[in-house]
């Protein structure tokens, strides 16, 4: 939106203006084998971030997400994805492709918290992904997943799935809204 000098300005136009997160879909689950979130991504939007905040019942395992489309889950073997764990008594780097899903995180039963991005999901186009997260209370964990899921199909909503146990918390996504 641009502003042209002389104009009358009005709340509605601030507001637009101002707002930079549109949000779009969010979820509360609690012991969760899945969590699904439908119909939050569209093509009024390209960017989206998913926010991740909660624990997993079991361990520490990755979380990882599937694209979904009216409500059914593409399980394809066409998730790519590379990781970095920064963990001071076990680092790791890793690169998996032809996978199922892409994971994004590890979960942790005192702490997930995560960023995820994705880009262009409810376009023809492959998707892509990154993320940043950390694990755990007493001995923290960061990590960051980049990837792709290399299928040229519009997806409208995703599922986290746990690799163990259940999730309860708060996923929240919000979409970036484009410059005017």
């Amino acid at each position: 939106m641009a502003f042209v000098a002389g104009t009358t300005l009005t709340a509605a136009d601030l507001n637009a203006a101002l707002v930079a997160l549109s949000p779009v879909g969010t979820s509360s689950p609690s012991g969760a084998a899945t969590v699904s979130i439908n119909s939050c991504f569209s093509s009024t939007y390209d960017i989206y971030d998913i926010d991740v905040y909660g624990t997993i019942s079991t361990g520490s395992s990755p979380i990882a997400l599937r694209l979904r489309a009216s409500g059914s889950d593409d399980s394809s073997s066409n998730y790519a994805y590379s990781l970095i764990i920064d963990n001071p008594t076990a680092p790791a780097s890793a690169l998996a492709t032809g996978q199922s899903s892409i994971a994004l995180m590890i979960g942790s039963t005192g702490l997930i918290q995560a960023r995820v991005t994705v880009a262009r999901p409810a376009l023809a186009v492959p998707t892509s992904f990154r993320s940043h997260y950390v694990g755990g209370t007493t001995s923290p964990v960061q990590g960051f997943y980049a990837g792709v899921h290399n299928v040229s199909s519009a997806f409208d909503g995703f599922t986290l799935i746990p690799g163990s146990g259940t999730f309860t918390g708060e996923v929240r996504v919000y979409a970036r809204r484009k410059a005017a």
